[in-house]
């Protein structure tokens, strides 16, 4: 076999492999597509649940990712946008969908997050609760 049909066979075999993986790459978010929405407070009622963050502004395509740093056990994250939160979001890490068609966090305890991607633009409004305390936020997706 000669050197330009070896050459070949080698390009040919890179190709095969390389296309698929750059193909399937092209979803991956980039660390500056990112936000961090921390939740804090709790404990006793004179320090209630408050959002650092409280409003967010950001691109398309950004994951939001909902920190606790609240000394509550655990508090909640609920979107009650319906049917257009669903349509506009992607990728919900520890997110489920509720009856009426919007994500809602189980409970996330002191130290675990959860993060959604906003792939439209829109104003979602949220609550995050954690007992009797609760907190509101906004995305604007621009």
């Amino acid at each position: 076999m000669n050197k330009k049909a070896y050459f070949l066979k080698i390009i040919g075999l890179v190709l095969i492999f390389v296309i698929p993986i750059l193909l399937t790459a092209r979803d991956t978010i980039n660390a500056q597509d990112t936000r961090i929405v921390r939740i804090y407070g709790g404990g006793s009622q004179q320090n209630p649940v408050r959002l650092e963050p409280k409003t967010l502004l950001i691109s398309k395509d950004t994951v939001v990712v909902w920190s606790n740093f609240a000394r509550l056990s655990e508090v909640k994250i609920i979107f009650e946008d319906g049917k257009s939160c669903s349509d506009c979001t992607k990728s919900p890490c520890r997110f489920s969908m509720s009856p009426d068609s919007c994500y809602v966090t189980s409970f996330v305890v002191l130290g675990e997050t959860s993060s959604l991607r906003f792939v439209e633009k829109g104003t979602f409004t949220y609550k995050v609760t954690g007992g009797a305390k609760k907190a509101e936020g906004k995305i604007i997706v621009q």
